[in-house]
């Protein structure tokens, strides 16, 4: 009985604090500073429409297709808040070069 106990504990552990969305850069977690970074996103669960990014110290353009366009402003370090429906999903921190 306590095994069937951890083993749904652990199951709802990971269904409710999953991660929802993932940010792909193909430099590495660095942008270039006055250069437009393509960062891909990626999510299972939510139309990426319905997903609404800020950025410290960055412009940001969303593109089709599920597509991220960074501008860095200063040479710094950039953080990406996720948001879907008000709720921060995801934060991501890039170092720009």
């Amino acid at each position: 009985m306590k095994n069937i106990f951890l083993l749904i504990l652990f199951i709802l552990n990971n269904i409710c604090f999953a991660q929802k969305i993932i940010l792909s850069n193909p430099n590495n977690n660095t942008l270039l500073l006055d250069f437009e970074n393509p960062i891909d996103f990626l999510t299972n669960d939510i139309d990426c429409r319905e997903i609404r990014f800020e950025a410290q110290n960055a412009d940001l353009h969303v593109i089709d297709n599920c597509k991220l366009s960074v501008r860095p402003k200063i040479k710094d370090i950039v953080t990406i808040n996720v948001f879907f429906k008000d709720k921060l999903i995801a934060k991501n921190v890039y170092l720009v070069t």
